[in-house]
């Protein structure tokens, strides 16, 4: 929970950046809907098996084309169409279930809808041979014979009327018998013409019957030629075509056989007739042959006349009975029931709530991982207790990060400020550093370094040396730093006189000793002679001075150089009883304060302990670590 309440502000900007980003996502996405129609199968002959047939049928590419063409759209959106269209038989059932989906509802259903009328076109296409009602049918084929038997008459009158006025009527007896011959020779001529056509190709042409499957058998080979052109010859479709042309093709078969023995039987039947007459007419006496003639003709306009009448009763009886489909209904009852095509709920907006949601989710989870990373891989310090577990070695204080005054020095803030949280830290380390001795009192003399440069331990060296003055003690500072010396910096003074003076022998150590400050603090100031630096550190003077100054003063505090830096601080740290190890509050890396403590461990005669330094006080405590040191000016301002 720590490291969640440090990371907070990364785990809200991961979340609002995931939020952000699904929103907008969603935002581009399009809904999409669905068209569902039902064609239901309801005719008793309509079985599981034809219902498998025509649900292959509705997903051939065939009806998808023409949809295209019917709604007059491009070619290229066929394969589209294709995509997102579904037919689904329900299990064991006589229901076929389409859908259609589309970002557009309206053409959603447009376009099932036409697919579904294609569909019922094709059916009735390819199932209903002719269409012509029987009604019509029925007056057709009575007005072509009705005009047939007029003219005959007509005809017949018109001749007899021309007889009449030119020669007398023949012998009643011999009529007859040349009309019947007559009649039996055109009728035999009319059979013989036939026969001779079936025996010259074989091809029976003026019958009714023959035609119309003819017809069927050309419309259902062009059927075949597009099906093989489009699917080949192993696609269900082309398989089932090919057995109906079989079935016709039989069919045209048979009824050429039957038409063929009827033709030849005609034949032979007229010219049994026409011989047997010819011989009757040859054995009777016509004296007159144009009164035959009129016989003749008046036997034919009464047949044509009996005929007629008859027909036109046959006829108003036969439409009597009949029922002629009503008007906008279709003849063809075709084995299916189609619903309208309808817009089914989707469930998008549901959809599109939750994806945002989820998205959030993962995103304030991918922060908290990413906190979690960041905690574990973290190289640098933000408490004294993650230092004394890493390290071995206690932490005594906790000192926050103070900003300097232009126009105060700032070793002078822990006496200006004796309440503040600063102040109060400093004397907790006094505490600690009194209570964690072996003897149990301050220790003499105390070393204070850092590893790299700028983390605080000179002035921690400075406040420390001043409060301890402060309070009565008689304490002396030393600056060993003689490369980048800064005590007198932090005290606002200069180094004119400086430790270096006494250690080449220029000067004596009560002229180098600087003892001005208001506290009662001494200070020996540094100087920077980088090339003798490290002889002048490691020299029997300076390990003299030490323990000389550790006898006529209460509290001795070295400021030495940063200990990765150079190896001057080894050379004084042996001579103390204390080293205080200054770590930079989240800026130093672990590896190198561990690398810089290493150093002296070696050293048995030196307690090593560490501070934390500069630590900004607001995340400090924002990132849960400040309930130690928060208190410290309340406590001293009660």
């Amino acid at each position: 929970m720590r490291v969640l309440r440090r990371r907070k502000f990364l785990i809200f900007f991961s979340a609002l950046t995931g939020f952000t980003g699904f929103l907008y996502t969603t935002s581009l996405i399009k809904p999409e809907y669905t068209a569902q129609a039902e064609i239901i199968y309801d005719r008793k002959d309509a079985d599981l098996a034809f219902v498998n047939t025509q649900e292959t049928l509705l997903q051939t590419e065939r009806l998808v084309y023409d949809t295209v063409d019917a709604m007059g759209l491009a070619e290229g959106v066929a394969e589209y169409m294709s995509r997102n269209l579904s037919i689904e038989q329900s299990k064991d059932s006589h229901v076929i279930h389409a859908k259609y989906t589309s970002r557009d509802q309206k053409h959603a259903a447009s376009v099932l809808n036409t697919l579904l009328d294609e569909y019922k076109a094709e059916y009735t296409a390819q199932n209903k041979v002719d269409e012509t009602s029987p009604l019509d049918q029925v007056q057709a084929n009575y007005q072509q014979t009705l005009s047939e038997l007029e003219t005959t008459i007509i005809n017949a009158q018109e001749e007899l009327a021309l007889l009449d006025a030119e020669k007398p009527v023949a012998k009643p007896a011999s009529v007859g018998k040349i009309f019947a011959m007559n009649v039996a020779e055109k009728e035999h001529q009319r059979a013989a013409e036939a026969y001779n056509k079936l025996n010259d190709n074989g091809i029976i042409e003026d019958n009714r019957t023959l035609s119309a499957l003819r017809k069927k058998l050309s419309v259902q080979n062009d059927e075949i030629a597009h099906l093989s052109s489009r699917y080949g010859e192993k696609h269900p479709k082309m398989i089932t075509a090919k057995a109906d042309l079989a079935i016709i093709e039989d069919q045209l078969k048979n009824e050429r056989s039957a038409v063929r023995s009827q033709i030849i039987a005609n034949y032979e039947k007229t010219k049994d007739s026409l011989q047997s007459l010819v011989a009757q007419v040859r054995n009777r006496d016509v004296a007159d042959p144009y009164a035959s003639r009129k016989e003749a003709l008046g036997e034919m306009i009464a047949v044509a006349q009996t005929t007629r009448d008859k027909i036109e009763n046959q006829y108003m009886d036969l439409i009597a009975n009949m029922i002629e489909p009503a008007a906008g209904t279709e003849a063809f009852n075709l084995p299916f029931t189609i619903t309208p095509a309808r817009i089914v709920d989707n469930g998008f907006a549901d959809s599109k709530s939750r994806i945002i949601l989820l998205g959030t989710l993962a995103s304030m989870l991918a922060g908290v991982l990413l906190s979690l990373i960041l905690e574990i891989t973290r190289k640098t310090y933000l408490s004294g207790r993650e230092m004394q577990d890493t390290l071995g070695h206690p932490c005594y204080a906790l000192i926050p990060q103070t900003k300097a005054d232009k126009n105060r020095a700032l070793g002078d803030y822990v006496i200006d400020n004796p309440i503040s949280t600063t102040t109060e830290a400093l004397r907790t380390l006094k505490l600690a550093m009194t209570i964690n001795s072996p003897s149990g009192s301050l220790p003499k003399v105390i070393s204070v370094t850092s590893s790299t440069p700028g983390e605080g331990k000179t002035t921690l060296s400075t406040w420390l040396a001043k409060l301890s003055a402060k309070s009565g003690q008689r304490v002396i500072l030393i600056d060993t730093d003689f490369r980048k010396p800064n005590v007198h910096k932090i005290m606002g003074t200069k180094n004119t006189d400086s430790l270096v003076e006494y250690l080449v022998g220029g000067k004596d150590l009560s002229d180098v000793i600087d003892t001005s400050d208001p506290t009662g603090l001494h200070v020996l100031y540094g100087r920077d002679v980088p090339n003798s630096a490290t002889d002048l550190i490691a020299s029997a003077k300076m390990g003299n001075l030490i323990n000389t100054l550790r006898h006529q003063y209460d509290l001795v505090i070295i400021d030495t150089p940063a200990c990765m830096s150079v190896s001057d601080t080894l050379s004084v740290a042996r001579f103390s009883e204390l080293l205080l190890y200054a770590v930079a509050w989240n800026r130093t890396t672990r590896q190198t304060v561990h690398n810089g403590i290493s150093q002296f461990e070696k050293f048995k005669n030196t307690q090593i302990a560490t501070v934390l330094t500069n630590i900004d006080l607001k995340k400090h405590v924002e990132y849960g670590y400040g309930e130690a040191i928060i208190h410290y000016g309340g406590y001293q301002a009660a």
